[in-house]
């Protein structure tokens, strides 16, 4: 009975991948949402428009282009340290990555054992 529940759970599953995002010559920032020092250099992590909180990335300072949005960030800093707003977690969004990156991989299989169950090539 539990291999008939993964098979119906497998007919949900497309038999293609999720498309990549299109590249673009530049990506619009929505917000810093934190600031760390990576072996003597800052970088900084990048909220990107349109993308999901897990496509975060850090970035250096040379990477933006529009310099209101380090002044914005260094307003934010200023409200973290005086406790009116509260610093972003880091870890919660590794964890959130994490588990993303892992639900991604269980799609994966499942598309490729259903290919496999209906006679597609892998």
């Amino acid at each position: 009975m539990e291999h008939d529940k993964n098979l119906s759970d497998d007919d949900n599953i497309s038999l293609t991948s999720t498309v990549p995002s299109e590249p673009q010559e530049e990506y619009e920032v929505e917000c810093i949402l934190a600031q760390r020092n990576f072996h003597g250099e800052e970088k900084y992590l990048v909220k990107w428009t349109g993308y999901p909180i897990e496509r975060c990335t850090w970035e250096s300072e040379e990477m933006f282009l529009n310099p209101q949005t380090l002044e914005d960030w260094a307003r934010k800093q200023e409200a973290i340290i005086r406790g009116e707003q509260p610093s972003f977690d880091i870890e919660a969004l590794e964890q959130r990555c994490f588990s993303s990156k892992a639900a991604a991989e269980r799609r994966r299989e499942k598309r490729r054992e259903k290919r496999k169950r209906l006679g597609h090539p892998s």
